[in-house]
């Protein structure tokens, strides 16, 4: 390979090097790391959810209710919904319950 072949290539991979290089710090100060990005608005969403939880006794509920939506598709569960035998609120408490 000639000088200048050696040259173009050499140019062309601190070139590329230099970019994947920005391209990491751009991505890094773009997106924030693991914990901060999954929680944002955090507070927010728990006085939500405490609110609509409010006066449910959370022990009965996972007792009475966990059969119907642990190791259950989205479609078995919105069936139970639909024949009334669970409410979104208490499927929330389940897994609330069942993930701690």
């Amino acid at each position: 390979m000639s000088k200048k072949g050696k040259t173009a290539v050499l140019s062309i991979a601190i070139i590329l090097v230099i970019g994947f290089l920005f391209g990491i710090v751009f991505i890094s100060k773009v997106i924030p790391p693991g914990e901060e990005w999954i929680s944002y608005q955090n507070d927010e969403v728990i006085q939500i959810i405490d609110a609509q939880l409010q006066g449910i006794d959370m022990e009965s509920v996972v007792k009475e209710k966990s059969g119907y939506i642990v190791e259950k598709s989205i479609h078995e569960i919105q069936q139970e919904v639909e024949k009334g035998n669970l409410s979104y609120e208490e499927i929330t408490a389940v897994c609330l319950s069942v993930s701690n």
